[in-house]
């Protein structure tokens, strides 16, 4: 699980290792999903821009997309 692009996120400091698999500074944590949250936005980019706008300036939600939850079905 490593991509070349990673060696941006990572400051040349010198070790011939930087930004490669073997970076000491790249790690896998393991983790364990209970559930998940995503936002789709489903509009333009321009429309969300102005939507964006519009919430800040009024104090209202923009109306840009969706919130999506996903969770494990539950134990019985």
């Amino acid at each position: 699980m490593y991509a070349a692009d990673w060696r941006a996120w990572f400051p040349d400091e010198g070790d011939p290792r930087h930004g490669t698999p073997d970076d000491p500074r790249i790690v896998l944590i393991g983790i364990e999903v209970h559930a998940a949250v995503y936002f789709e936005v489903d509009k333009p980019v321009p429309v969300v821009l102005y939507e964006m706008a519009k919430g800040w300036l009024s104090g209202t939600m923009p109306d840009i997309g969706e919130m999506h939850t996903i969770r494990p079905p539950q134990e019985v």
